[in-house]
């Protein structure tokens, strides 16, 4: 900020000044000293059933979910793993350390019996809000399939600007890349000995559900777009730590 008559000659910044104003000794800049706050992570997972097919998208969700959790163990500040599906939230409340996450995650490995006792909320963004969270960084990882556009505008009940809440939407995105070809599938399934035939030409049904999904990512990254929430799609062909973080070079969150 501008210097102040009153300030000390201790908190002059002669660095900044010289990038803000051609004559820094004529107009200094002063440091303003903060005390250091705790951010906390909050990891929200989507356990959706299109979340297993196929099953890569869990091996990135779990990529993405010990990536940030080792990164806010290594600051000593606290982290929260919540699962949901559906309207059923399963919360593993506020963790120190990486053994704690662990113990949560192997509770994981029975999701049936894990989600059997979980507590029943309208969408998991009124959820969130009622954790009254603050100085929090969210990160929400889903495919996006279904209906988000209910879930997304009670995104607002966070405040997440007043609350200095820094949010993220990680969609998993399993058709990127995907090209039509001359030839088509048949499928067999031995237990019910249905047929299924797959049109993969350029202009057949594949291609067509190829671009309906493509184009209801969109729709949700439009949605978000107002509310400034960064909107990342991951390929699932692509390396994802890699792509998170050139992503999160790109917004200066690096």
């Amino acid at each position: 900020r501008p210097y102040d008559p009153s300030d000390s000659l201790r908190v002059i910044d002669t660095a900044v000044a010289a990038r803000f104003s051609e004559h820094p000794d004529i107009e200094p800049m002063s440091r303003t000293y903060y005390a250091e706050k705790e951010i906390t992570t909050v990891f929200v997972l989507d356990c959706g059933d299109s979340m297993n097919i196929p099953p890569r998208k869990m091996e990135h969700a779990a990529r993405f979910l010990w990536l940030f959790a080792l990164s806010t163990f290594r600051y000593g500040d606290r982290f929260r793993f919540i699962i949901f599906r559906g309207q059923k939230v399963c919360d593993s409340f506020w963790m120190n350390n990486e053994d704690t996450l662990e113990q949560f995650c192997k509770e994981m490995q029975n999701p049936t019996a894990l989600f059997s006792s979980a507590q029943k909320v309208d969408n998991v963004f009124s959820y969130l809000a009622q954790l009254s969270l603050r100085d929090s960084s969210l990160m929400i990882v889903s495919d996006f399939c279904g209906q988000w556009d209910g879930y997304i505008a009670t995104l607002r009940l966070l405040n997440i600007h007043e609350n200095n809440i820094q949010p993220g939407l990680i969609a998993l995105d399993e058709w990127h890349g995907f090209t039509g070809c001359i030839y088509g599938a048949t499928l067999h399934d031995p237990i019910t000995r249905g047929i299924t035939i797959l049109d993969m030409r350029k202009h057949g049904d594949m291609a067509n559900y190829v671009y309906r999904a493509q184009q209801h990512l969109l729709d949700v990254a439009q949605c978000v777009r107002p509310l400034g929430i960064p909107f990342i799609s991951i390929p699932l062909i692509a390396d994802p730590i890699a792509m998170v973080y050139k992503a999160f070079l790109k917004m200066g969150r690096v």
